[in-house]
């Protein structure tokens, strides 16, 4: 696949990817929304590890600061209840 068709497929999943992942409102715990943040955390940590192959091609897209920020609430409020 030519480079420019890796960007606007990676941009693209990124776009569906940010629009679908649950957001935490207003510091409010995201525990009703476990299951659907637990099917896509995979997809974002894919995302992460594809940005590291493509980085000088797309650079930093700020979609995908922000997924990863939602993404992060959700792995360590996961984690802690899994232990209780």
């Amino acid at each position: 696949m030519p480079p420019e068709q890796k960007v606007i497929v990676y941009n693209k999943l990124l776009f569906l990817l940010n629009a679908d992942f649950p957001h935490q409102d207003e510091g409010e715990p995201m525990h009703d929304k476990w299951s659907e943040c637990e099917v896509l955390s995979s997809n974002v940590t894919a995302l992460l590890k594809t940005h590291n192959w493509l980085q000088d091609e797309i650079g930093y897209p700020i979609q995908l600061s922000e997924i990863s920020t939602r993404c992060a609430w959700y792995v360590p409020g996961h984690n802690h209840m899994a232990y209780r």
